[in-house]
Protein backbone atom coordinates (compact mmCIF):
# COMPACT_ATOMS: atom_id res chain seq x y z
CA UNK A 1 0.00 0.00 0.00
CA UNK A 2 2.80 2.47 0.77
CA UNK A 3 4.52 1.87 -2.56
CA UNK A 4 1.20 2.15 -4.40
CA UNK A 5 0.45 5.51 -2.73
CA UNK A 6 3.94 6.81 -3.54
CA UNK A 7 3.46 5.93 -7.18
CA UNK A 8 -0.02 7.48 -7.30
CA UNK A 9 1.33 10.72 -5.83
CA UNK A 10 4.72 11.13 -7.49
CA UNK A 11 3.42 10.45 -11.02
CA UNK A 12 0.77 13.19 -10.86
CA UNK A 13 1.48 16.35 -12.92
CA UNK A 14 0.91 18.74 -10.01
CA UNK A 15 3.35 16.85 -7.77
CA UNK A 16 6.01 16.87 -10.48
CA UNK A 17 5.76 20.64 -10.95
CA UNK A 18 5.56 21.33 -7.21
CA UNK A 19 8.57 19.11 -6.62
CA UNK A 20 10.63 21.05 -9.16
CA UNK A 21 9.89 24.28 -7.29
CA UNK A 22 10.41 22.88 -3.78
CA UNK A 23 13.65 21.05 -4.52
CA UNK A 24 15.10 24.03 -6.37
CA UNK A 25 14.45 26.46 -3.50
CA UNK A 26 15.53 23.97 -0.83
CA UNK A 27 18.78 23.19 -2.62
CA UNK A 28 19.55 26.86 -3.18
CA UNK A 29 19.14 27.48 0.57
CA UNK A 30 21.20 24.54 1.82
CA UNK A 31 23.87 24.31 -0.88
CA UNK A 32 23.73 27.50 -2.95
CA UNK A 33 25.61 27.79 -6.23
CA UNK A 34 22.50 27.41 -8.38
CA UNK A 35 19.94 29.81 -9.79
CA UNK A 36 16.66 28.96 -8.04
CA UNK A 37 14.04 27.51 -10.38
CA UNK A 38 15.87 28.69 -13.55
CA UNK A 39 18.58 26.00 -13.57
CA UNK A 40 16.14 23.29 -12.48
CA UNK A 41 13.62 24.10 -15.21
CA UNK A 42 16.38 24.25 -17.82
CA UNK A 43 17.52 20.73 -16.91
CA UNK A 44 13.99 19.37 -16.67
CA UNK A 45 12.94 20.54 -20.12
CA UNK A 46 16.36 19.88 -21.68
CA UNK A 47 17.63 16.58 -23.00
CA UNK A 48 19.96 14.04 -21.43
CA UNK A 49 23.19 16.03 -21.21
CA UNK A 50 26.58 15.20 -19.65
CA UNK A 51 25.45 15.89 -16.07
CA UNK A 52 22.39 13.63 -16.47
CA UNK A 53 24.49 10.79 -17.87
CA UNK A 54 27.14 11.21 -15.16
CA UNK A 55 24.57 11.00 -12.37
CA UNK A 56 22.76 8.14 -14.06
CA UNK A 57 26.02 6.19 -14.39
CA UNK A 58 26.72 6.81 -10.69
CA UNK A 59 23.30 5.39 -9.75
CA UNK A 60 22.04 8.72 -8.39
CA UNK A 61 19.05 9.11 -10.71
CA UNK A 62 16.65 6.43 -9.57
CA UNK A 63 13.34 8.03 -8.52
CA UNK A 64 11.61 8.99 -5.29
CA UNK A 65 12.06 7.08 -2.04
CA UNK A 66 14.41 4.64 -3.77
CA UNK A 67 13.70 1.07 -2.69
CA UNK A 68 15.02 -0.83 -5.69
CA UNK A 69 15.37 -4.58 -5.22
CA UNK A 70 16.23 -7.44 -7.56
CA UNK A 71 12.52 -7.74 -8.39
CA UNK A 72 12.38 -4.05 -9.31
CA UNK A 73 15.39 -4.43 -11.58
CA UNK A 74 13.91 -7.54 -13.22
CA UNK A 75 10.65 -5.69 -13.83
CA UNK A 76 12.48 -2.70 -15.31
CA UNK A 77 14.50 -4.99 -17.57
CA UNK A 78 11.30 -6.73 -18.74
CA UNK A 79 9.68 -3.36 -19.49
CA UNK A 80 12.72 -2.33 -21.52
CA UNK A 81 12.58 -5.61 -23.45
CA UNK A 82 8.89 -5.08 -24.16
CA UNK A 83 9.51 -1.53 -25.32
CA UNK A 84 12.18 -2.81 -27.72
CA UNK A 85 9.77 -5.42 -29.10
CA UNK A 86 11.83 -8.32 -27.73
CA UNK A 87 9.08 -9.86 -25.60
CA UNK A 88 6.91 -12.40 -27.45
CA UNK A 89 3.15 -12.60 -27.02
CA UNK A 90 0.02 -10.78 -28.14
CA UNK A 91 -0.39 -7.19 -27.03
CA UNK A 92 -3.70 -5.84 -25.76
CA UNK A 93 -4.08 -2.37 -27.37
CA UNK A 94 -5.71 -0.56 -24.45
CA UNK A 95 -3.50 -2.17 -21.81
CA UNK A 96 -0.39 -1.54 -23.87
CA UNK A 97 -1.25 2.17 -24.22
CA UNK A 98 -2.08 2.47 -20.50
CA UNK A 99 1.22 0.80 -19.59
CA UNK A 100 3.17 3.14 -21.85
CA UNK A 101 1.44 6.16 -20.28
CA UNK A 102 2.19 4.85 -16.78
CA UNK A 103 5.84 4.20 -17.61
CA UNK A 104 6.14 7.63 -19.25
CA UNK A 105 4.73 9.38 -16.17
CA UNK A 106 7.27 7.49 -14.06
CA UNK A 107 10.10 8.65 -16.32
CA UNK A 108 8.90 12.27 -16.09
CA UNK A 109 8.70 11.97 -12.29
CA UNK A 110 12.25 10.63 -12.14
CA UNK A 111 13.44 13.43 -14.44
CA UNK A 112 11.86 16.02 -12.11
CA UNK A 113 13.86 14.54 -9.24
CA UNK A 114 17.01 14.60 -11.38
CA UNK A 115 16.68 18.22 -12.58
CA UNK A 116 17.80 19.86 -9.33
CA UNK A 117 20.52 17.25 -8.81
CA UNK A 118 21.92 18.11 -12.22
CA UNK A 119 22.03 21.80 -11.26
CA UNK A 120 23.98 20.98 -8.09
CA UNK A 121 26.35 18.67 -9.95
CA UNK A 122 27.13 21.26 -12.62
CA UNK A 123 27.58 24.08 -10.10
CA UNK A 124 29.85 22.15 -7.71
CA UNK A 125 31.91 20.67 -10.54
CA UNK A 126 32.57 24.05 -12.15
CA UNK A 127 33.39 25.77 -8.84
CA UNK A 128 35.87 23.10 -7.74
CA UNK A 129 37.60 22.88 -11.10
CA UNK A 130 38.05 26.66 -11.12
CA UNK A 131 39.56 26.51 -7.62
CA UNK A 132 42.26 24.07 -8.77
CA UNK A 133 40.85 20.78 -7.47
CA UNK A 134 41.61 17.73 -9.57
CA UNK A 135 39.04 16.43 -12.05
CA UNK A 136 38.50 13.19 -10.14
CA UNK A 137 38.07 14.87 -6.78
CA UNK A 138 35.80 17.57 -8.20
CA UNK A 139 33.59 15.02 -9.94
CA UNK A 140 33.44 12.88 -6.81
CA UNK A 141 32.34 15.84 -4.67
CA UNK A 142 29.83 16.96 -7.33
CA UNK A 143 28.24 13.51 -7.46
CA UNK A 144 28.17 13.34 -3.66
CA UNK A 145 26.44 16.70 -3.26
CA UNK A 146 23.99 15.91 -6.07
CA UNK A 147 23.03 12.73 -4.21
CA UNK A 148 22.71 14.59 -0.92
CA UNK A 149 19.99 16.94 -2.22
CA UNK A 150 17.89 14.22 -0.59
CA UNK A 151 19.48 10.78 -0.55
CA UNK A 152 16.58 8.35 -0.78
CA UNK A 153 18.91 5.35 -0.73
CA UNK A 154 20.16 6.09 2.80
CA UNK A 155 18.29 3.87 5.25
CA UNK A 156 20.82 3.04 7.98
CA UNK A 157 21.69 -0.33 9.46
CA UNK A 158 18.60 -0.77 11.63
CA UNK A 159 16.22 -3.45 10.33
CA UNK A 160 13.37 -1.79 12.23
CA UNK A 161 14.10 1.58 10.57
CA UNK A 162 14.04 -0.09 7.16
CA UNK A 163 10.65 -1.62 7.89
CA UNK A 164 9.24 1.69 9.18
CA UNK A 165 10.41 3.68 6.17
CA UNK A 166 9.02 1.01 3.86
CA UNK A 167 5.49 0.97 5.30
CA UNK A 168 5.08 4.71 6.02
CA UNK A 169 4.96 6.72 2.76
CA UNK A 170 7.62 9.44 2.41
CA UNK A 171 8.91 8.75 5.93
CA UNK A 172 12.44 8.24 4.65
CA UNK A 173 12.26 11.48 2.65
CA UNK A 174 11.25 13.34 5.83
CA UNK A 175 14.14 11.81 7.80
CA UNK A 176 16.65 12.61 5.06
CA UNK A 177 15.31 16.17 4.79
CA UNK A 178 15.87 16.74 8.50
CA UNK A 179 19.33 15.18 8.30
CA UNK A 180 20.20 17.43 5.37
CA UNK A 181 19.05 20.49 7.29
CA UNK A 182 21.17 19.45 10.28
CA UNK A 183 24.28 18.94 8.16
CA UNK A 184 23.79 22.23 6.32
CA UNK A 185 23.37 24.03 9.65
CA UNK A 186 26.52 22.50 11.12
CA UNK A 187 28.79 22.87 8.10
CA UNK A 188 28.94 19.12 7.44
CA UNK A 189 27.38 19.28 3.99
CA UNK A 190 30.72 19.38 2.15
CA UNK A 191 33.43 16.72 2.27
CA UNK A 192 36.41 18.34 0.53
CA UNK A 193 38.16 20.24 3.35
CA UNK A 194 37.57 22.59 6.28
CA UNK A 195 37.68 25.67 4.05
CA UNK A 196 34.82 24.47 1.87
CA UNK A 197 32.91 23.36 5.00
CA UNK A 198 33.18 26.84 6.52
CA UNK A 199 32.16 28.46 3.26
CA UNK A 200 29.17 26.09 3.01
CA UNK A 201 28.04 26.98 6.55
CA UNK A 202 28.38 30.74 6.02
CA UNK A 203 26.56 30.48 2.71
CA UNK A 204 23.71 28.52 4.26
CA UNK A 205 23.25 31.00 7.11
CA UNK A 206 23.32 33.94 4.68
CA UNK A 207 20.72 32.44 2.35
CA UNK A 208 18.52 31.34 5.26
CA UNK A 209 18.64 34.84 6.72
CA UNK A 210 17.74 36.33 3.35
CA UNK A 211 14.79 33.92 3.06
CA UNK A 212 13.54 34.78 6.57
CA UNK A 213 13.84 38.53 5.93
CA UNK A 214 12.00 38.18 2.63
CA UNK A 215 9.27 36.21 4.42
CA UNK A 216 8.76 39.07 6.89
CA UNK A 217 8.46 41.55 4.02
CA UNK A 218 6.09 39.17 2.22
CA UNK A 219 3.87 38.88 5.31
CA UNK A 220 3.50 42.64 5.52
CA UNK A 221 2.65 42.98 1.84
CA UNK A 222 0.19 40.08 1.55
CA UNK A 223 -1.90 40.27 4.74
CA UNK A 224 -4.67 42.43 3.23
CA UNK A 225 -4.91 40.63 -0.12
CA UNK A 226 -8.13 38.73 -0.84
CA UNK A 227 -6.25 35.68 -2.17
CA UNK A 228 -4.38 35.38 1.12
CA UNK A 229 -7.41 35.88 3.36
CA UNK A 230 -9.50 33.33 1.45
CA UNK A 231 -6.86 30.60 1.78
CA UNK A 232 -6.98 28.06 4.61
CA UNK A 233 -4.23 28.21 7.30
CA UNK A 234 -2.57 25.09 5.86
CA UNK A 235 -2.44 26.63 2.36
CA UNK A 236 -0.95 29.86 3.74
CA UNK A 237 1.77 27.95 5.59
CA UNK A 238 2.63 25.63 2.69
CA UNK A 239 2.77 28.22 -0.11
CA UNK A 240 3.80 31.70 -1.08
CA UNK A 241 0.58 33.27 -2.33
CA UNK A 242 1.01 35.84 -5.11
CA UNK A 243 -2.03 38.06 -5.86
CA UNK A 244 -3.43 37.91 -9.38
CA UNK A 245 -3.91 40.74 -11.84
CA UNK A 246 -7.38 42.14 -12.43
CA UNK A 247 -10.01 39.42 -12.18
CA UNK A 248 -7.50 36.60 -12.62
CA UNK A 249 -6.59 34.09 -9.93
CA UNK A 250 -3.51 34.46 -7.81
CA UNK A 251 -0.64 31.98 -7.74
CA UNK A 252 0.66 29.53 -5.15
CA UNK A 253 4.36 28.69 -5.04
CA UNK A 254 4.98 25.60 -2.88
CA UNK A 255 7.55 26.13 -0.13
CA UNK A 256 10.21 23.50 0.74
CA UNK A 257 9.21 21.40 3.72
CA UNK A 258 11.76 21.87 6.52
CA UNK A 259 13.36 25.00 5.05
CA UNK A 260 9.94 26.52 4.38
CA UNK A 261 8.72 25.92 7.90
CA UNK A 262 11.75 27.47 9.60
CA UNK A 263 12.39 30.42 7.32
CA UNK A 264 8.96 31.16 5.87
CA UNK A 265 6.14 29.94 8.13
CA UNK A 266 7.67 30.92 11.49
CA UNK A 267 8.69 34.50 10.50
CA UNK A 268 5.34 35.01 8.77
CA UNK A 269 3.31 33.87 11.76
CA UNK A 270 5.43 35.93 14.18
CA UNK A 271 4.81 39.01 12.04
CA UNK A 272 1.03 38.44 11.96
CA UNK A 273 0.96 38.01 15.74
CA UNK A 274 2.80 41.26 16.46
CA UNK A 275 0.82 43.14 13.82
CA UNK A 276 -2.40 42.09 15.57
CA UNK A 277 -3.73 40.20 12.53
CA UNK A 278 -3.99 36.98 14.53
CA UNK A 279 -4.07 36.08 18.20
CA UNK A 280 -1.65 34.08 20.30
CA UNK A 281 -3.53 30.81 19.89
CA UNK A 282 -3.63 31.05 16.10
CA UNK A 283 0.12 31.73 15.95
CA UNK A 284 1.04 28.90 18.31
CA UNK A 285 -1.33 26.47 16.60
CA UNK A 286 0.22 27.22 13.20
CA UNK A 287 3.79 26.75 14.45
CA UNK A 288 2.79 23.62 16.37
CA UNK A 289 1.17 22.21 13.24
CA UNK A 290 4.40 22.84 11.32
CA UNK A 291 6.59 21.23 13.99
CA UNK A 292 4.33 18.18 14.22
CA UNK A 293 4.14 17.71 10.45
CA UNK A 294 7.91 18.10 10.11
CA UNK A 295 9.00 15.99 13.09
CA UNK A 296 6.00 13.72 13.34
CA UNK A 297 6.51 10.02 13.87
CA UNK A 298 3.03 8.58 13.84
CA UNK A 299 2.72 4.98 15.15
CA UNK A 300 -0.52 4.73 13.14
CA UNK A 301 1.18 6.02 9.99
CA UNK A 302 1.56 2.66 8.23
CA UNK A 303 -0.24 3.12 4.93
CA UNK A 304 -1.96 -0.25 5.13
CA UNK A 305 -4.03 0.99 8.09
CA UNK A 306 -3.71 4.79 8.31
CA UNK A 307 -6.70 5.95 6.19
CA UNK A 308 -9.00 3.39 7.83
CA UNK A 309 -7.67 4.32 11.28
CA UNK A 310 -8.30 8.02 10.61
CA UNK A 311 -11.87 7.25 9.54
CA UNK A 312 -12.47 5.23 12.73
CA UNK A 313 -11.07 8.07 14.85
CA UNK A 314 -12.80 10.75 12.73
CA UNK A 315 -9.52 12.65 12.72
CA UNK A 316 -7.09 13.52 9.92
CA UNK A 317 -3.49 13.29 11.10
CA UNK A 318 -2.39 15.63 8.29
CA UNK A 319 -4.80 18.53 8.85
CA UNK A 320 -5.48 17.87 12.53
CA UNK A 321 -9.21 18.37 11.92
CA UNK A 322 -12.31 16.14 11.98
CA UNK A 323 -13.27 14.24 8.84
CA UNK A 324 -16.98 14.56 9.64
CA UNK A 325 -17.59 18.13 10.89
CA UNK A 326 -19.12 18.81 14.28
CA UNK A 327 -22.56 19.66 12.90
CA UNK A 328 -22.87 16.18 11.31
CA UNK A 329 -21.20 14.03 13.96
CA UNK A 330 -24.46 13.08 15.70
CA UNK A 331 -26.27 12.25 12.46
CA UNK A 332 -26.82 8.67 11.33
CA UNK A 333 -23.85 7.42 9.26
CA UNK A 334 -25.65 7.49 5.90
CA UNK A 335 -26.58 11.15 6.42
CA UNK A 336 -22.98 12.24 7.08
CA UNK A 337 -22.52 13.88 3.72
CA UNK A 338 -22.37 17.28 2.15
CA UNK A 339 -23.57 18.20 -1.30
CA UNK A 340 -19.93 18.30 -2.36
CA UNK A 341 -19.34 14.70 -1.24
CA UNK A 342 -18.20 12.46 -4.08
CA UNK A 343 -21.02 10.45 -5.69
CA UNK A 344 -18.95 7.28 -6.06
CA UNK A 345 -18.07 7.42 -2.36
CA UNK A 346 -21.76 8.05 -1.55
CA UNK A 347 -22.81 5.00 -3.61
CA UNK A 348 -20.27 2.77 -1.83
CA UNK A 349 -21.34 4.18 1.55
CA UNK A 350 -25.03 3.54 0.80
CA UNK A 351 -24.20 -0.04 -0.16
CA UNK A 352 -22.44 -0.74 3.13
CA UNK A 353 -24.45 1.66 5.34
CA UNK A 354 -21.37 3.74 6.09
CA UNK A 355 -20.53 7.45 6.28
CA UNK A 356 -20.04 8.88 2.76
CA UNK A 357 -17.55 11.46 4.04
CA UNK A 358 -15.44 8.80 5.73
CA UNK A 359 -15.59 6.53 2.68
CA UNK A 360 -14.38 9.38 0.47
CA UNK A 361 -11.55 10.09 2.92
CA UNK A 362 -10.48 6.43 2.87
CA UNK A 363 -10.58 6.25 -0.94
CA UNK A 364 -8.47 9.38 -1.31
CA UNK A 365 -6.13 8.23 1.45
CA UNK A 366 -5.35 4.93 -0.26
CA UNK A 367 -5.22 6.15 -3.88
CA UNK A 368 -3.43 9.49 -3.58
CA UNK A 369 -3.52 12.31 -6.10
CA UNK A 370 -4.21 10.24 -9.22
CA UNK A 371 -6.94 8.42 -7.32
CA UNK A 372 -8.46 11.81 -6.52
CA UNK A 373 -8.55 12.60 -10.25
CA UNK A 374 -10.36 9.31 -10.93
CA UNK A 375 -12.88 10.06 -8.15
CA UNK A 376 -13.57 13.48 -9.66
CA UNK A 377 -14.22 12.04 -13.12
CA UNK A 378 -16.43 9.32 -11.61
CA UNK A 379 -18.39 11.97 -9.70
CA UNK A 380 -19.10 13.93 -12.88
CA UNK A 381 -20.21 10.81 -14.72
CA UNK A 382 -22.47 9.49 -11.95
CA UNK A 383 -24.15 12.84 -11.41
CA UNK A 384 -24.93 13.10 -15.10
CA UNK A 385 -26.13 9.48 -15.25
CA UNK A 386 -28.40 9.83 -12.19
CA UNK A 387 -29.84 13.19 -13.26
CA UNK A 388 -28.60 14.99 -10.14
CA UNK A 389 -28.51 18.81 -9.95
CA UNK A 390 -25.55 20.35 -11.75
CA UNK A 391 -22.68 21.65 -9.67
CA UNK A 392 -21.70 25.33 -9.88
CA UNK A 393 -19.27 26.22 -12.64
CA UNK A 394 -15.74 25.66 -11.37
CA UNK A 395 -13.34 28.55 -11.03
CA UNK A 396 -9.88 28.05 -12.52
CA UNK A 397 -8.43 27.51 -9.05
CA UNK A 398 -10.90 24.67 -8.39
CA UNK A 399 -9.95 22.56 -11.42
CA UNK A 400 -7.74 19.49 -11.32
CA UNK A 401 -3.98 20.17 -11.42
CA UNK A 402 -4.54 23.95 -11.69
CA UNK A 403 -5.84 24.17 -8.12
CA UNK A 404 -2.40 23.17 -6.88
CA UNK A 405 -0.93 26.42 -8.20
CA UNK A 406 -3.84 28.89 -8.35
CA UNK A 407 -5.51 30.76 -5.49
CA UNK A 408 -8.63 32.87 -5.95
CA UNK A 409 -9.71 35.79 -3.83
CA UNK A 410 -13.20 34.29 -3.88
CA UNK A 411 -14.42 31.61 -1.51
CA UNK A 412 -14.51 31.49 2.27
CA UNK A 413 -12.54 28.34 3.03
CA UNK A 414 -9.83 30.16 4.93
CA UNK A 415 -12.29 32.13 7.05
CA UNK A 416 -14.36 29.04 7.84
CA UNK A 417 -11.29 26.95 8.71
CA UNK A 418 -10.10 29.43 11.33
CA UNK A 419 -13.58 29.97 12.75
CA UNK A 420 -14.36 26.23 13.04
CA UNK A 421 -10.98 25.58 14.65
CA UNK A 422 -11.70 28.26 17.24
CA UNK A 423 -15.35 27.23 17.61
CA UNK A 424 -14.48 23.58 18.29
CA UNK A 425 -11.95 24.53 20.98
CA UNK A 426 -14.41 26.97 22.57
CA UNK A 427 -17.24 24.41 22.43
CA UNK A 428 -15.10 21.85 24.26
CA UNK A 429 -14.33 24.38 27.00
CA UNK A 430 -17.98 25.43 27.33
CA UNK A 431 -19.12 21.81 27.49
CA UNK A 432 -16.62 21.11 30.27
CA UNK A 433 -17.86 24.15 32.22
CA UNK A 434 -21.53 23.19 31.81
CA UNK A 435 -20.82 19.58 32.73
CA UNK A 436 -19.07 20.62 35.95
CA UNK A 437 -22.05 22.82 36.91
CA UNK A 438 -24.50 20.04 36.10
CA UNK A 439 -22.57 17.55 38.25
CA UNK A 440 -22.45 20.01 41.12
CA UNK A 441 -18.65 20.20 41.07
CA UNK A 442 -18.50 23.88 42.00
CA UNK A 443 -14.74 23.89 42.57
CA UNK A 444 -14.04 22.48 39.10
CA UNK A 445 -16.52 24.89 37.48
CA UNK A 446 -14.89 27.82 39.29
CA UNK A 447 -11.41 26.76 38.14
CA UNK A 448 -12.56 26.40 34.53
CA UNK A 449 -14.23 29.80 34.66
CA UNK A 450 -11.14 31.51 36.07
CA UNK A 451 -8.89 29.97 33.41
CA UNK A 452 -11.31 30.59 30.52
CA UNK A 453 -13.46 33.55 31.55
CA UNK A 454 -12.98 35.15 28.12
CA UNK A 455 -14.47 32.18 26.26
CA UNK A 456 -17.40 31.81 28.65
CA UNK A 457 -18.24 35.50 28.49
CA UNK A 458 -18.28 35.32 24.67
CA UNK A 459 -20.71 32.37 24.55
CA UNK A 460 -23.70 34.45 23.28
CA UNK A 461 -21.58 36.00 20.50
CA UNK A 462 -20.18 32.57 19.52
CA UNK A 463 -23.69 31.11 19.29
CA UNK A 464 -24.91 34.09 17.27
CA UNK A 465 -22.10 33.74 14.72
CA UNK A 466 -22.75 29.99 14.52
CA UNK A 467 -26.42 30.63 13.79
CA UNK A 468 -25.59 33.10 11.00
CA UNK A 469 -23.15 30.65 9.41
CA UNK A 470 -25.76 27.86 9.67
CA UNK A 471 -28.32 30.02 7.83
CA UNK A 472 -25.83 30.67 5.05
CA UNK A 473 -25.04 26.97 4.85
CA UNK A 474 -28.76 26.16 4.45
CA UNK A 475 -29.08 28.83 1.75
CA UNK A 476 -26.10 27.31 -0.06
CA UNK A 477 -27.72 23.89 0.14
CA UNK A 478 -30.92 25.17 -1.48
CA UNK A 479 -28.88 26.67 -4.32
CA UNK A 480 -26.93 23.48 -4.95
CA UNK A 481 -30.11 21.38 -4.99
CA UNK A 482 -31.97 23.71 -7.35
CA UNK A 483 -32.70 21.89 -10.61
CA UNK A 484 -33.61 25.07 -12.50
CA UNK A 485 -30.48 27.15 -11.97
CA UNK A 486 -27.63 26.87 -14.46
CA UNK A 487 -24.07 26.12 -13.28
CA UNK A 488 -23.09 29.75 -13.94
CA UNK A 489 -26.04 31.07 -11.92
CA UNK A 490 -25.16 28.74 -9.05
CA UNK A 491 -21.54 29.90 -9.09
CA UNK A 492 -22.64 33.54 -8.89
CA UNK A 493 -25.08 32.83 -6.03
CA UNK A 494 -22.42 30.88 -4.09
CA UNK A 495 -20.04 33.78 -4.60
CA UNK A 496 -22.51 36.13 -2.84
CA UNK A 497 -22.80 33.67 0.06
CA UNK A 498 -19.01 33.54 0.35
CA UNK A 499 -18.90 37.33 0.55
CA UNK A 500 -21.43 37.20 3.41
CA UNK A 501 -19.37 34.56 5.20
CA UNK A 502 -16.23 36.64 4.92
CA UNK A 503 -18.09 39.64 6.36
CA UNK A 504 -19.17 37.55 9.33
CA UNK A 505 -15.63 36.29 9.77
CA UNK A 506 -14.21 39.81 9.88
CA UNK A 507 -16.69 40.56 12.67
CA UNK A 508 -15.73 37.34 14.46
CA UNK A 509 -12.08 38.35 14.81
CA UNK A 510 -12.87 40.51 17.81
CA UNK A 511 -14.78 37.60 19.41
CA UNK A 512 -11.79 35.27 18.98
CA UNK A 513 -9.44 37.93 20.34
CA UNK A 514 -11.59 38.72 23.39
CA UNK A 515 -12.03 35.01 24.12
CA UNK A 516 -8.27 34.77 24.74
CA UNK A 517 -8.39 31.00 24.25
CA UNK A 518 -5.12 29.37 25.24
CA UNK A 519 -3.42 27.03 22.75
CA UNK A 520 -3.22 23.34 23.58
CA UNK A 521 -0.03 21.58 22.58
CA UNK A 522 -0.19 17.97 21.34
CA UNK A 523 1.74 15.12 22.95
CA UNK A 524 4.60 15.21 23.93
CA UNK A 525 4.55 19.04 24.00
CA UNK A 526 1.40 18.84 26.16
CA UNK A 527 3.63 19.23 29.22
CA UNK A 528 3.66 22.95 28.38
CA UNK A 529 -0.14 23.27 28.50
CA UNK A 530 -1.32 25.63 31.20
Amino acid sequence: PAQFLREMVTRSPDFIMANLLRDSLSTWTTAGGTKPIVDTMKNFFGGENDSYNALKSAGIISGFDNSKTSKDLAKKFSNRMRAEGQTPGRKIPFWSSATKLWDWSGDVSTKSDAATRQSVYESVLQELLESGVSQGQAQSEAIYQAAEVINFSRRGNSALAKIITAVIPFMNARVQGLDLLYRAGTGKYSTVNNITRNRALIGFLSRASLLATTSLMYAGMIEDEDEYKSASPQVRDDNWIIPGFGLGSGFKIPVPFEIGFLFKTVPERVYHYYSGDQNYKQSVDAITRGVVSTLEFNPFGAQISKPAMEAMMNHSFYTGTSIVPWYLEQAEAKYQRRLSTNELASWIADTFNASPMKVEHVLRGYTGTLGGYILTVADWGMRELNGLPARPTLRADQMMVARRFLQSGEGSRGALSEWYEFRNSARGMLNAFNSAKKDGDIEKARRIFEENSGVISQKPAINQIDNMISKLRRAERYILLDQRMTPDEKAEAIKRIDVARNTIYEASKSVMKDSDLSPKFPFPFSVFNG
